[in-house]
């Protein structure tokens, strides 16, 4: 199925011009801030604090502006079809033909004359209070040790800033986006160019929206732990740190084919007839998308319109984590640092304009509730910086000058690797609501490293199993709310390689005698990252090939490289460097 678009530019009277939409926004935060620190006794203090946060949101004062789309404002009756094969409508009336050069059905502009939306396409809400609340507690009296604990409430614009105007300054009719299906050949796109596409009214355009009212993301965001001091200028810290998250920003598309749709009537098809659609038109959904004899922009709820990303604030996060910090400051020319952190981070939508459904199914998005993107199980960070006692008090000068005071420092870093999803796509069948598809497992799918025999490199290390992973079976295609539908596997159901890397620098500071009433020093350093050289795998393959039969493990000639590793991180770098301080 061929299928076409374009963009253009309006000026404020619709007539396209080309180029890149202009802009002009303004935006302001209003954002109070009380605090004040309590010796409640000699032993324990509080920190009470209230930040209120009052946002606008971003519009464009350059004509035409901003427009959104409000589904309560869509009337069905009023849409003209698209004709079965999408380059045209078909005029109905009292059916109105949507053209891209004007606000279409449902799609109004933002702060215009009698505009249910106001200028910035959303009513914010103004009820960001965020409290703050912490203190320190000295259980002994000694001063070597301390409680520590707190508690805030966190606020932020998040997608509703100069950003958000671009999320929805480009809908028609500021930019013209129409789409083409079906078409013969390059000839065919002749009557929907920029100078007579509203002579031909073209097919559907996709746009995108964001809700009529918008609750900012917010954080909330508590901990709790204990640092002793050990003496010998030795501290060890322990905390628990945890958030949730709610509000938080996520795309759905508004426009999926909803889940459970039967038979649609399609105008176009009337007196042809072909397979899964009756004489009259009356065509069976699933299995017309499933099959791929129709596109889905047929059967969206808001006919004329392909696909409407509506920016929501309903995702939702949580952090747990304990965290230990080991500082030992200076003495006997050493100073050492380490932090460890054990955590879990979770959310159904970690990327702040990401789809966390993947674009399987919109309806559900706890289905796709999981570790996060960027969570990072374990963590061990270590620092340090050490003076070499070699030759620092050799009685030759020149010894000690060249060969003693030298300074080494490193940084260690262990941690283990971020989640990792898999998706399937079959060649010749698809889902029900013409989506993507998550693949199923067939064994326990976990990390397996493992040797296999690549035809093209040789011996390979495999990070997992892929036999242990299929292609979802035919009977879970349509989206009839059976368990397993469109597949059984969640979100991030692998977790890729983790890291064990250090960076280390050799140092020297040379007092210079250029500057005889000033103090000035020539640094010579000596660096290095991925000191040892050792490999550090940083991706590997985890897909299914379309040509891979339904219900079938995704091996064999068709998958040949998944499962093995397929990237590191750099090798060993060194450079050197001077540097004159003055």
């Amino acid at each position: 199925m061929s299928v076409y678009t374009e963009c253009s530019q309006t000026n404020s009277a619709g007539i396209p011009v080309g180029g890149l939409e202009l802009r002009d926004v303004d935006q302001w935060s209003f954002e109070p801030f009380f605090q004040d620190n309590w010796h409640v006794t000699k032993r324990l203090t509080l920190n009470l604090g209230m930040r209120y946060s009052d946002f606008t949101t971003a519009g464009d004062h350059i004509p035409p502006g901003s427009y959104s789309f409000v589904p309560s404002l869509y009337n069905p009756a009023a849409e003209a079809p698209l004709d079965v094969w999408i380059t045209q409508y078909i005029p109905n009336p009292p059916a109105q033909i949507y053209t891209p050069n004007i606000a279409g059905n449902g799609l109004v502009h933002c702060g215009g004359p009698g505009s249910p939306l106001p200028y910035g396409c959303t009513h914010p809400t103004h009820r960001n209070f965020g409290p703050r609340l912490g203190f320190a507690y000295d259980p002994t009296g000694s001063g070597k040790t301390a409680i520590r604990g707190g508690f805030g409430v966190f606020y932020e614009i998040g997608p509703l800033n100069e950003s958000m105007d671009g999320w929805v300054g480009g809908n028609p009719p500021v930019t013209l986006a129409p789409l083409l299906y079906n078409l013969n050949g390059y000839s065919s796109i002749a009557p929907v160019s920029p100078q007579t596409i509203f002579s031909s009214p073209a097919g559907a355009a996709n746009i995108n929206t964001i809700p009529l009212v918008w609750n900012f993301p917010m954080i909330m965001n508590f901990n709790l732990g204990v640092q002793h001091d050990f003496g010998h200028n030795n501290m060890l810290t322990v905390t628990y740190v945890g958030s949730q998250g709610r509000h938080l920003s996520q795309v759905r598309n508004l426009n999926q084919v909803p889940d459970g749709a039967a038979t649609y009537q399609v105008p176009g098809l009337s007196g042809y007839g072909m397979p899964y659609c009756t004489t009259t038109g009356l065509c069976d959904v699933q299995q017309a998308l499933i099959h791929g004899i129709l596109p889905s922009v047929i059967f969206n709820p808001y006919q004329g319109y392909g696909t409407i990303e509506d920016q929501q604030d309903s995702a939702n996060s949580n952090y747990n984590s304990l965290q230990a910090e080991f500082r030992h400051t200076f003495s006997k020319g050493l100073t050492l640092q380490a932090a460890y952190t054990w955590s879990h981070a979770l959310d159904d939508s970690t990327t702040e304009t990401g789809d966390a459904g993947l674009g399987v199914d919109d309806t559900n998005f706890h289905r796709w509730y999981a570790s996060s993107d960027n969570n990072r199980g374990q963590m061990l960070v270590m620092n340090f910086v050490y003076d070499l006692p070699f030759f620092r008090n050799f009685g030759n000068a020149a010894v000690r000058n060249i060969l003693g005071r030298w300074t080494i420092s490193g940084i260690g870093t262990f941690l283990s690797g971020s989640p990792v999803t898999t998706t399937c796509s079959m060649n010749s069948l698809h889902s029900g609501n013409s989506g993507s598809l998550m693949c199923n497992s067939i064994g326990k799918l976990q990390v397996d490293k493992h040797m296999v025999v690549d035809p093209t490199f040789g011996p390979t290390l495999a990070w997992f199993d892929p036999s242990t992973l299929a292609m979802p079976t035919v009977a879970q295609l349509p989206t009839n709310g059976e368990p397993g539908m469109l597949g059984y596997n969640g979100r991030n159901v692998l977790t890729g390689p983790g890291r064990n890397n250090w960076d280390m620098a050799l140092f020297k500071n040379f007092q210079t005698p250029w500057f005889s009433n000033e103090h000035s020093t020539l640094q010579f350093r000596l660096e290095t990252f991925n000191t040892f050289n050792h490999t550090q795998w940083s991706s590997f393959n985890a897909f299914c090939s379309g040509a891979t039969a339904p219900g079938e493990p995704c091996t064999g000639a068709n998958n040949i490289g998944n499962g093995e590793v397929s990237g590191t991180w750099p090798a060993r770098i060194l450079q050197l460097g001077m540097r004159f301080i003055f």
